[in-house]
C-alpha cells in the first residue's frame, strides 16, 4: 500500500512528465493501429487485383519454344491455362537521353496477366501498341499517337492503339522512373518482324488450386530441358 501511494505522489509531482509519456504511448498505439488497418486494406486490394487479372503462378524461359510444344505442355498435370509469349527489350529515343521498354507479345485470347485497361484497346493488328499508362503519361503520348522504337538493330513505328496499366509490373509503378522505363505489348501478328520468325521465348502458367508450385516447376524443366532457360515464380 505504501509503494501504491508513492507511485501516486511520485506521478503527482511529475504530472507533466507522466502526462508526455501518456500521450506518447497512445500516439504509438493510435499509429499503429493505422499502418496495421492500412497494411490489411493494402494486402486485400493486391490479392483481388491479381485475382482479377490472373497473375501468373509460374513463368518459364526459353531461347525459343513453338506454339506447339507450349500446347503440349498444356496437358500437364497441375496446369489449369498456358499461354506463350515473345519478350524482349527495347530502346526509344528522346532529346538528351534514352528510354527502355520491356515489350510483350499478347494474344487476341489473353487470360494470364491480363493488363487492366485505361483508354484505347488491345493490339488487334500488325503495327499497333499498347503502351504503360505512367510512361504514356511521362512523354504526353495519346491513343492514336505514333511512336518510334529499335530492338535488334531494326527502326520499328507503332500506332499506339490504349494504354495500360499491368499486374506483373504493379509492385513496381510507384518508385519506377516511368519517363526512363515502360512496358508495353504488341500482338502476336508482329513478332516475326521482331524475331525472324514465329516462336515464344517465355511462358505463362495458371497452375490448378492447391497444386505444388514447385512440383510444378520441376515437371516443366525435366519435359522440356533442351531449350528451357530458367523457371520463375
Amino acid at each position: 500500500m505504501k509503494l501504491f501511494f508513492k507511485l501516486f505522489r511520485d506521478i503527482k509531482q511529475s504530472a507533466g512528465q507522466f502526462l508526455a509519456f501518456v500521450l506518447v504511448i497512445a500516439v504509438g498505439a493510435f499509429f499503429y493501429a493505422g499502418l496495421v488497418t492500412l497494411s490489411d486494406n493494402l494486402s486485400a486490394y493486391t490479392k483481388t487485383y491479381f485475382k482479377e487479372h490472373n497473375l501468373s503462378d509460374l513463368n518459364a524461359y526459353y531461347n525459343q519454344i513453338s506454339k506447339q510444344e507450349v500446347a503440349g505442355l498444356s496437358e500437364m498435370e497441375g496446369i489449369n491455362k498456358i499461354e506463350g509469349r515473345y519478350t524482349f527489350d527495347a530502346t526509344q529515343s528522346f532529346e538528351n537521353y534514352k528510354a527502355s521498354l520491356k515489350i510483350h507479345s499478347i494474344p487476341a485470347d489473353n487470360e494470364i496477366n491480363t493488363p487492366s485497361m485505361i483508354e484505347g484497346s488491345i493490339p488487334a493488328r500488325k503495327g499497333e501498341i499498347l503502351l504503360d499508362s505512367h510512361y504514356a503519361k511521362e512523354h504526353h503520348y495519346r491513343v492514336g499517337d505514333e511512336i518510334s522504337i529499335r530492338t535488334n538493330d531494326k527502326s520499328l513505328k507503332f500506332t499506339i492503339s490504349g494504354l495500360c496499366e499491368n499486374v506483373e509490373h504493379a509492385k513496381k509503378n510507384e518508385i519506377q522512373d516511368h519517363k526512363t522505363y515502360g512496358v508495353a505489348y504488341i500482338g502476336e501478328e508482329t513478332i516475326p518482324e521482331i524475331a525472324d520468325g514465329f516462336f515464344y521465348n517465355e511462358i505463362m502458367i495458371d497452375a490448378k488450386d492447391g497444386y505444388d508450385i514447385d512440383k510444378l516447376g520441376e515437371s516443366i524443366e525435366e519435359k522440356s530441358a533442351l531449350y528451357l532457360l530458367k523457371p520463375s515464380k
